[in-house]
């Protein structure tokens, strides 16, 4: 085995820091998120997530720009040989937009998703669209939110945007909340809840990471690991939530033994109501199907972590479309070639 300190899972890519919604309702209003291109490929869709609607919108301008080198502000001019097209958004929800021409996309170059009014039939404000900046991550890191009113400005982090390649791969959080599940306590229906997920190496995990929406109670809750038999194998008990937040939606690391974890098994890791509470509520991305999961290259190991609730310790039920925002913390990793020798996790860590 290696000795690593290595941080394993969704909740890696950053802090849910809550999404705050835009409205695109005057003829220069706008919204972007900027990021690096991951891989060389075709870019043949853009997606985004329309949080509200009001009275008629008129159509939209949606396409893949250019970003200003200068600036780093998202240009109204089309990335890598792409269409700038329209889309009348028309109800809420998520919406992948087909380029009506594709963009041949390098990898390490910088692009913008961005939608933005149509000048000659702009909104106003008794008919437009909403969308979200801010989102998960650090304020104003790339990728990042943007939002023009006056002029540009940075959200915080990554808001609901994505791209996705000709080869279905998608690069973004194409989700539609972050809350899967309802806050729960130890009577309600699931009373548990957190990740199903498979690791590509054997790996020595000591602890964990989660996030929840908020705690403003004293009551106690566990983090448990679970093996495919449903063996415990770890538990750590917060004794009191005040003990772990002072506000909402901060991430918690708690540590125990080292526990062996064996590539391709099962494993779960969950959050316990043990209280009569009602304020337990783990962060978890709910994305637009189970392909936006399995092939997304922008959420840590999501093709490996999918959403798992059960009741007073009965049957597990999973969830294809959730990304619970939880991980391990890892100190030991065996890498093993096809010979039995030395390799590389190439395929886990390379695009």
């Amino acid at each position: 085995m290696t000795a690593v300190l290595l941080p394993w899972g969704p909740i890696f890519l950053g802090t849910e820091a809550g999404f705050t919604p835009q409205k695109l309702n005057d003829a220069d209003n706008a919204i972007a998120l900027q990021i690096a291109i991951p891989k060389s490929g075709t870019i043949t869709k853009i997606g985004f997530q329309c949080e509200g609607i009001v009275g008629d919108p008129p159509a939209y301008n949606c396409a893949l720009t250019t970003v200003n080198v200068a600036s780093g502000n998202p240009e109204q001019a089309a990335y890598g040989g792409s269409s700038i097209d329209t889309h009348d958004f028309l109800g809420l929800g998520w919406v992948w937009l087909t380029l009506g021409t594709p963009a041949t996309a390098t990898l390490g170059e910088f692009a913008a998703i961005h939608i933005w009014p149509q000048a000659a039939s702009p909104p106003d404000a008794a008919n437009y669209a909403t969308f979200h900046y801010n989102g998960i991550g650090n304020y104003a890191q790339m990728p990042r939110s943007s939002y023009y009113t006056a002029l540009w400005m940075p959200g915080g982090g990554i808001n609901k945007f994505a791209i996705q390649y000709s080869t279905g791969e998608v690069y973004g959080i194409p989700t539609s909340t972050c809350l899967a599940w309802n806050a729960y306590d130890a009577a309600d229906s699931p009373d548990e809840a957190g990740a199903k997920f498979t690791l590509p190496a054997d790996m020595v995990c000591f602890g964990a990471r989660f996030e929840m929406w908020a705690c403003y109670s004293t009551a106690p809750f566990q983090i448990k690991l679970y093996d495919a038999g449903d063996s415990l194998l770890q538990s750590f008990t917060i004794a009191n939530e005040d003990l772990i937040y002072a506000g909402t939606m901060d991430f918690v690391d708690v540590f125990w033994a080292d526990q062996i974890l064996t590539a391709e098994a099962i494993y779960r890791l969950t959050l316990l109501a043990t209280h009569a509470t009602r304020t337990i509520q783990p962060i978890c991305q709910v994305l637009e199907s189970e392909a936006s999961r399995i092939n997304n290259i922008m959420i840590p190991e999501a093709s490996q972590w999918q959403g798992t609730e059960r009741t007073d310790g009965g049957a597990w039920t999973d969830r294809s479309t959730y990304v619970p925002w939880l991980g391990l913390w890892i100190n030991d990793i065996t890498i093993t070639g096809g010979n039995g020798g030395a390799g590389e996790l190439s395929s886990v860590f390379m695009m």
